[in-house]
């Protein structure tokens, strides 16, 4: 009787693994996708965007990430993509998608290097690397809509490379370690110095 148990489990086992194969065989490759809804409370500045954003008034909101599975490729999690996109405000929030884009990309760019942490969460709390997490504004920082479009690009793929450090116009600290790039609004983004 235990074995017969054992083969019908396997044999459902198998045809569950079947069913899921044949339901992803009906998309084309570059349509298969997973849409996650990811609840994320959100603030709302109460008065325009002042550096760093305190808030005032919270309000509910949803926001949905579309992101493509192909073989091999890391999925972020849901508090990898609120920590993101909260940094990106805390850093970038005046500077539009583009700006918050490429504060994204520094952080993808770094998790990706042997250099620094191999976490979003790791790169991003590494001792004395963001002002924003240190002066609390990261705590503080809100999601907008420019946050939830610079983090598509992202999840898209579209990543600046080889930025691996920013910061404000007016400092050249970095100069030391880095070299300088380009500029976006205003802050200096560098790449590795060859």
């Amino acid at each position: 009787m235990k074995g017969l148990k054992e083969t019908l489990t396997l044999i459902g086992i198998a045809l569950i693994v079947l069913g899921v194969l044949l339901h992803l065989s009906h998309y084309p490759k570059e349509e298969q996708h997973e849409e996650i809804y990811t609840g994320i409370w959100e603030k709302e500045p109460t008065e325009n965007f002042q550096e760093h954003g305190d808030v005032e008034a919270p309000k509910a909101g949803w926001y949905t990430a579309i992101i493509c599975k192909d073989a091999g490729e890391e999925i972020m999690t849901k508090e990898e993509q609120v920590l993101l996109m909260k940094l990106a405000y805390a850093e970038a929030g005046n500077q539009g998608v583009e700006g918050m884009w490429l504060v994204m990309s520094v952080v993808i760019n770094r998790k990706n290097s042997p250099d620094y942490p191999n976490s979003i969460a790791g790169v991003i709390y590494q001792k004395d690397q963001f002002a924003t997490v240190k002066n609390g504004a990261l705590d503080r920082a809100i999601i907008t809509d420019n946050c939830r479009e610079a983090l598509r690009r992202i999840l898209s793929g579209d990543v600046k490379e080889d930025i691996i450090g920013f910061e404000t116009t007016k400092s050249k600290a970095l100069d030391k370690w880095f070299q300088a790039s380009f500029e976006h609004k205003d802050h200096r983004f560098y790449v590795a110095k060859k």
